[in-house]
């Protein structure tokens, strides 16, 4: 009998041990948004986003030396990463084109933006890194671009990294929305 009660006391210290809390990072745009009738663009809508599976998940991601990364185990998204980030792309793109540029799955618009994250991610220099593309496809033209930027840190740790990663999604948006003008002829 002792010696089934020695590995459930053993068992027990073990789980008892303070956790390291968990901190969840919310991807919001700092737009402020109004209540209002949105104008949707005839010309543009939203369509594929495609995000790099290393970092399609819910924790933030380092890249500790070339090629290598550590998911952060206590440091996660606090929702789905490609939601967030639809969402945000919406909002930011709208404010940087001074035009609603809404979802259009459906591609029902002349031009639809297809955007992808190959990139996003802190790395050992004490930076956040993100390569991205984007397409303009129209019915007859595709145009493709790409976005490859890094911003430091203000400060360490993960909280800083989700606010520069923030900062260079909103470059991202600001760079597709410049794309757009003058509009593509279709």
């Amino acid at each position: 009998m002792k010696i089934l009660v020695l590995p459930f006391i053993l068992l027990l210290a073990a789980c008892s041990g303070n956790p390291t809390p968990t901190s969840f990072y919310l991807l919001r745009s700092d737009v402020d948004l109004e209540s209002r009738e949105l104008q949707p663009s005839s010309q543009y809508g939203l369509g594929r986003l495609e995000i790099a599976s290393y970092i399609d998940q819910g924790n933030l991601v380092l890249e500790t030396i070339d090629g290598e990364i550590h998911l952060a185990r206590n440091h996660r998204w606090a929702e789905s990463l490609g939601d967030s980030l639809r969402y945000f792309m919406v909002i930011e793109i709208s404010q940087a084109a001074g035009r609603d540029i809404l979802f259009d799955a459906a591609a029902n618009r002349p031009w639809r933006i297809d955007i992808g994250v190959n990139q996003l991610h802190g790395n050992n220099r004490g930076e956040a890194v993100l390569v991205g593309f984007w397409r303009l496809r129209g019915e007859v033209e595709t145009r493709t671009f790409q976005f490859s930027d890094s911003e430091s840190l203000s400060t360490d740790g993960y909280a800083a990294l989700a606010e520069a990663q923030k900062r260079l999604l909103r470059k991202m948006a600001r760079a597709i929305a410049a794309s757009l003008d003058p509009a593509p002829a279709s």
